[in-house]
């Protein structure tokens, strides 16, 4: 709520003349060191209630309902706030929780990509060392083989497991990504 230049006027206005009634008062009070303790000073009495004052209350009253309606939706207005931060905070730990399983399943992914490859070259190397002797035996090349491709599929199987998870903990973060676009 604003005043506009006449309200402001009026306002200076008033303030001039009770300046004034307060001054021509305070002439009419007797000199403190020319009166006798014993002389009572002179009392007016109190002038008649200014309808000013009135319109002065009623707007105060105003404001201080306004303020209040104010403090009540700030505080309405906070609590909001700390609702939305509290859901922020659960999700960023929920979000954190599925990150950290992810990477633990990640790793172990990793561990069994790893021991297979593994298992792999070991046995590229006995077929190698079998082709060197230049006597196979027709049933360790076969086992070799067998074995090379066994751990070929269980190789494959964990690279697919592996792209299934990583695409199962982006699928959360691209819906999210959608739903905020």
């Amino acid at each position: 709520m604003s005043d506009t230049p006449e309200e402001l006027a009026g306002y200076e206005a008033r303030l001039g003349a009770a300046l004034g009634r307060i001054a021509a008062g305070v002439a009419k009070w007797p000199d403190v060191e020319a009166t006798a303790v014993s002389e009572p000073l002179p009392i007016e009495a109190p002038s008649p209630a200014v309808p000013e004052a009135e319109e002065d209350a009623d707007a105060l009253a105003a404001l201080r309902a306004e303020l209040e309606e104010e403090r009540t939706a700030n505080a309405q207005l906070n609590q909001r706030v700390k609702q939305i931060r509290k859901r922020h905070e659960e999700r960023v730990a929920d979000f954190l929780a599925r990150i950290a399983d992810a990477e633990a399943r990640a790793e172990a992914a990793e561990r069994t990509v790893a021991k297979m490859r593994n298992a792999s070259e070991d046995m590229r190397r006995t077929l190698s060392d079998i082709d060197a002797e230049g006597t196979p035996d027709a049933h360790l090349v076969n086992r070799a083989m067998m074995a090379e491709l066994e751990a070929l599929r269980a190789e494959r199987a964990a690279d697919a497991t592996e792209i299934a998870e990583v695409m199962s903990a982006l699928a959360p973060l691209v819906q999210e990504g959608n739903a905020n676009a």
